[in-house]
């Protein structure tokens, strides 16, 4: 049996809703192996479970709404380490400087906008 196809989503805490709804679009997605999605912790979830599923997920995507907020530093420096291939989706709203940052970053690598 083919295992889902796994997928990292790391967003800022205002993005819930749009998290919310991007996994429901995903797992309505008509691919037989299913999809197993999990996302940056709440405050009082741990994240070294979400480092481990990084290491192991096929897809990650950063959502960025107006900032980058713990813990989506630590996710994204496991992201790129681990060469996981990675979209970027930045909504418009008005940035904290560390997100424009993020945002540049985005640009500067062809993946946002």
């Amino acid at each position: 049996m083919t295992r889902p196809i796994r997928l990292f989503v790391s967003s800022s805490p205002d993005l819930a809703p749009e998290r919310e709804a991007l996994g429901q679009a995903v797992a309505e997605l008509p691919i037989s192996a299913g999809w197993e999605i999990k996302h940056t912790p709440g405050p009082n979830e741990d994240a070294r479970d979400t480092l481990a599923f990084i290491e192991g997920c096929d897809l990650c995507m950063v959502m960025l709404g107006a900032d980058f907020a713990a813990p989506m530093g630590l996710e994204w420096q496991q992201v790129r380490g681990a060469g996981k291939p990675l979209l970027a989706y930045r909504k418009r709203a008005l940035h904290s400087p560390a997100a424009l940052l993020l945002g540049r970053h985005f640009a500067a690598c062809g993946n946002g906008g």
